[in-house]
């Protein structure tokens, strides 16, 4: 998948190929047809696929967005729009409100605005990015220096402190990772944050799962 920006302004619906620089991101690595979409589709077993593009230029970027129905052939939505950079935590909201409803759906929990320190959002973007595609060890603790930088920004960033987690039990450390998780799954519980709540449990469930 495509660049840190956009895969995180669209997670939980949907990588990085930048560390927010000021280059033009796309969201597929490789430039496809329509025709390819629909093969893409086909072979995940899917129906709708999401594209798009974010520029940055200054202290604003520009996002562009397209929802394909590979069924019907035909583009759901689109939009185009321009934010100022230091409202980039809020933008997951309103893209992933476009895409439901274009779908006529509702998210099935309300998911909770993760942080509005920009400074600390970026920091998680780049451990995110880096921990996804990591190559040694060394890449790791970069990931990780990100990570726990964007914790000492903002401390209710949950998403941090999960994916810090999910950094060690990757290293096959997994009672330091239980930790982790844990205290994060408990800080969700007091925030009632459910999203947090929901992926606290599910790693925990895998790392009990991978003990045995």
């Amino acid at each position: 998948m495509g660049p840190c920006a956009f895969q995180l302004l669209v997670d939980p619906l949907s990588g990085a190929k930048s560390e927010l620089s000021g280059n033009k991101y796309e969201i597929l690595e490789i430039e496809v047809g329509i025709g390819q979409l629909r093969i893409i589709a086909l072979l995940l077993l899917i129906r709708y696929v999401t594209t798009g593009d974010l520029w940055k230029i200054g202290d604003m970027f520009q996002l562009s967005v397209e929802l394909y129905d590979t069924k019907r052939a035909k583009v759901l939505w689109s939009d185009r729009w321009q934010e100022n950079w230091d409202n980039l935590p809020t933008i997951q909201d309103k893209l992933s409100d476009g895409l439901l409803k274009a779908l006529d759906t509702k998210p099935r929990v309300e998911k909770k605005i993760e942080t509005t320190n920009i400074e600390a959002y970026e920091y998680y973007l780049k451990g995110k990015y880096k921990h996804d595609k990591r190559e040694n060890i060394e890449d790791t603790e970069i990931a990780r220096g990100f990570l726990q930088k964007s914790i000492e920004l903002d401390d209710n960033l949950l998403a941090a402190k999960r994916i810090l987690g999910i950094t060690y039990s990757d290293m096959g450390d997994h009672d330091k990772a239980m930790g982790i998780l844990i205290s994060t799954l408990k800080q969700a519980e007091e925030l009632d944050n459910k999203h947090e709540i929901g992926h606290s449990l599910n790693k925990i469930g895998n790392i009990y799962y991978y003990k045995g």
